[in-house]
């Protein structure tokens, strides 16, 4: 315990710099964090996928990235329309599909999106999760309804930030659909 009231006051001003700093410096990290870009695709460019009902996807390395979705994998041919399209403002809601349905979740390019990678109850994926569609001008997640029951599908909406942006907003916006095939 200091005896001096001065003393004190000096031990607790070396204190809060290096608190600050600490602070500072997990904020800067934080902020640095959301900026950095990812791409999934395995690179290069040609035919890849060949698909349920005959669609096919060629990847395009690096246009899933530079779009924002997950996959590189470009559609090239569709294989038909999906019977039902659910899009960003259905988000918190339910959707009713059949047994023998094609869903598909549309999701706007521009826009870092992320979301199931693989089958979720009753919906069979049927094409490269999060493939993109010029068409459309959105990142696909298409489904096959293969039986009955719920399920959830969680997507996730970052900002796109591709290194020409000055500064990057941090943020990630879940979106939630409920499926309820009968």
């Amino acid at each position: 315990m200091p005896t001096e009231n001065g003393a004190y006051t000096l031990l607790v001003l070396r204190r809060k710099p290096f608190l600050i700093t600490i602070v500072l410096s997990l904020f800067l990290l934080l902020f640095l964090a959301g900026c950095g870009a990812t791409s999934s695709g395995t690179g290069g460019t040609g035919s890849g996928n060949s698909n349920p009902g005959n669609g096919s996807t060629k990847t395009v390395k690096g246009f899933g990235a530079e779009n924002g979705c997950p996959s590189d994998a470009v559609l090239e041919t569709r294989p038909s329309n999906p019977t039902v399209t659910v899009k960003p403002t259905q988000q918190d809601s339910t959707v009713t599909v059949h047994k023998g349905d094609v869903m598909e979740v549309q999701l706007p390019f521009g826009s870092r999106w992320a979301g199931p990678t693989k089958s979720e109850g009753p919906l069979q994926m049927e094409m490269t999760a999060g493939f993109a569609d010029q068409g459309a001008k959105a990142c696909v997640w298409r489904f096959s309804v293969q039986g009955t029951g719920h399920a959830t599908l969680n997507f996730s909406k970052r900002a796109l930030c591709n290194g020409k942006e000055r500064v990057c907003a941090m943020y990630i916006m879940p979106y939630t659909f409920t499926v309820n095939a009968q």
